[in-house]
């Protein structure tokens, strides 16, 4: 559905979009996301995991 970028904010308690973003961010990832009211909402995450090692599970 949607909903107006401009609205974001934590004012309310609650983290959300601003949230996810801060917790991919310091991660070193990736975080963009697009959203047009009425039509619906896109994110892309990007995080890069260190290679494991065999027997590191």
């Amino acid at each position: 559905m949607g909903f107006k970028v401009s609205k974001l904010t934590t004012e309310d308690g609650r983290l959300g979009v601003i949230g996810l973003k801060d917790r991919i961010e310091s991660l070193r990832g990736e975080f963009k996301f697009n959203s047009v009211l009425g039509i619906g909402t896109a994110l892309k995450l990007l995080i890069i995991l260190p290679e494991l090692k065999q027997g590191d599970v």
